[in-house]
């Protein structure tokens, strides 16, 4: 099962017509999803999101552990966090250039990740603070503050937000003018106060992975990073 079929396990009739309509597909009176759901999920997962909002997202990606199982799930939601990113990025870098008049190349760093930021905020996917202060260690770090996700999963005692991180390595890879993966490293529904991600290269977040499955604390990870 895909992002697709999960969806469709959730969503009323009415949801999954506005997602054909967002996606420019037919769903018929009768009510047939062949179309839609032959699609994989990186495609229909950033309609997903604007017809069922973060709740009906987080219900899908249940449906979807359910079936796959979590390590599957959580691969396909960071993979669909990429997808998501690199299309909401590129309709964001014409618009935002359009509206501050200005090169999206020469806008400070800070107004363009708040104005970037900003929608989602209100869309009920957080709020955040990010972390440069040892970029030049190759590390950068975002702290989200109430995530859709664990917010909607509770208290699992395991990191959830996986679409999260897919969809900041996207955004910092494109800032950064190379490839950057991402790795949550404590999350909300462990218990913890926040969500803390670490973005970085492919080397470093995966030793970060392996670390924080072995049990080590956010703590233990942050000083291993910094060894």
């Amino acid at each position: 099962m895909d992002v697709a079929s999960a969806l469709a396990s959730v969503a009323s009739r009415k949801q999954l017509r506005r997602l054909g309509g967002a996606l420019e597909l037919s769903v018929d009176e009768g009510g047939s999803l062949d179309e839609l759901l032959s699609l994989n999920a990186t495609t229909v997962d950033a309609a997903m999101l604007s017809v069922l909002g973060a709740e009906g997202a987080m219900r899908a990606r249940s449906r979807l552990e359910e079936e796959v199982g979590e390590r599957s799930a959580s691969e396909i939601m960071y993979k669909c966090g990429r997808q998501w990113g690199q299309r909401d990025m590129a309709s964001f870098e014409p618009r935002v250039a359009e509206h501050f008049q200005v090169d999206f190349e020469r806008m400070g760093m800070g107004m363009m990740l708040e104005t970037w930021w900003w929608p989602l905020t209100m869309e009920g996917w957080g709020t955040w603070r990010y972390d440069f202060s040892q970029g030049k260690q190759g590390l950068l770090f975002v702290d989200l503050y109430e995530s859709a996700v664990a917010k909607s999963l509770g208290t699992v005692g395991q990191v959830v937000c996986h679409f999260y991180a897919g969809m900041f390595s996207t955004v910092f890879s494109r800032l950064a003018r190379r490839e950057l993966a991402c790795i949550e490293i404590q999350c909300y529904s462990m218990g913890e106060d926040f969500c803390k991600f670490l973005i970085s290269s492919d080397k470093r977040v995966n030793a970060a992975e392996f670390w924080r499955n072995e049990g080590a604390t956010t703590k233990d990870i942050l000083k291993k990073l910094n060894d």
